[in-house]
């Protein structure tokens, strides 16, 4: 059984609060966006060290024939040293400020900040990935042109956003979601979700629809961005958290981790938001993971 243990849980272990000892048929599972957050931390190798210890095997991202895209994840069958994984991260390019700039501002943060620069700084960002990896002069080529067309894309959605506004209370009380008032529907939590808002509002006609799933290019990207959903209408949401631009990789690895879990057995955390939207996504899509919630005394 595979089990993927949230980051929470592995700097639980690095600092002596929890002992966590695997059955026998039992594996632990590591991500890179684990690495990712060891990488903003000030003391990673305490917890590589975690990793190494306790045998976690490298949940390996697989490229879509956009090599910006994961379109799914395999466990590897042999054993991959976290620390490799942490080397190769360390020397990819980093997420642009940007970025958290926009999706802080689309949950409500004032300043605008480096809103406009998103749709450039991802371009750039992108073509110093490419050029990194070795790819054939034609293949490159390509995958370079996709990326000039995507930027056209993502200034559009940009401008989309800006024009929208960002009010997320107004925008809650427009569409029947009042603060607090979908955090304690039953499952299935959101069929009952959809149910609640005002359909006339919304401009969607399904749920797979508004909750992204039917937008994204992957599954991956589907529960990631009902993550961000989630974010917008208030579900077990944290209304300062999502507004900081400081604190937007945080809650962007929130959302990746539930993606990267559902193909594990197990996703165990000790963040109880983040288990309740893991178990409505996992009913939702019908993705078989155990959502555990660990709690210690």
């Amino acid at each position: 059984m595979f089990i993927y243990l949230d980051l929470n849980i592995i700097s639980s272990i690095a600092t002596g609060d929890l002992i966590l000892e695997a059955l026998p048929n039992d594996e632990f599972v590591f991500s890179k966006l684990h690495i990712q957050e060891i990488l903003r931390s000030n003391d990673p190798y305490k917890y590589i060290d975690v990793l190494e210890q306790i045998d976690a095997k490298y949940l390996v991202p697989v490229l879509s024939g956009n090599p910006l895209l994961i379109s799914h994840c395999v466990i590897s069958t042999e054993y991959i040293l976290p620390s490799i994984v942490y080397e190769e991260e360390r020397q990819r390019p980093m997420v642009p400020h940007s970025y958290y700039d926009a999706l802080a501002w689309s949950n409500g943060y004032e300043d605008e900040g480096e809103l406009d620069r998103f749709s450039s700084d991802l371009v750039r960002s992108a073509r110093e990935a490419i050029e990194k990896i070795n790819f054939n002069k034609e293949l490159k080529e390509n995958f370079l042109k996709c990326v000039d067309i995507a930027e056209a894309k993502v200034d559009e959605r940009i401008q989309k956003i800006k024009y929208l506004g960002n009010d997320n209370e107004a925008y809650r009380k427009m569409i029947g979601s009042f603060r607090g008032a979908l955090n304690n529907l039953q499952s299935p939590v959101i069929f009952n979700i959809w149910g609640h808002l005002n359909k006339e509002k919304i401009g969607d006609n399904t749920p797979e629809e508004f909750f992204g799933f039917q937008r994204a290019p992957y599954e991956i990207y589907g529960i990631i961005m009902c993550c961000g959903v989630f974010d917008k209408i208030g579900y077990q949401a944290e209304a300062k958290k999502i507004k900081s631009s400081d604190k937007q990789p945080n809650v962007q690895s929130d959302a990746y981790h539930i993606a990267f879990a559902s193909y594990c057995d197990k996703f165990i955390s000790l963040d109880k938001k983040s288990i309740h939207r893991a178990k409505a996504i996992y009913e939702f899509r019908r993705i078989k993971t155990e959502a555990i919630l660990l709690k210690i005394n």
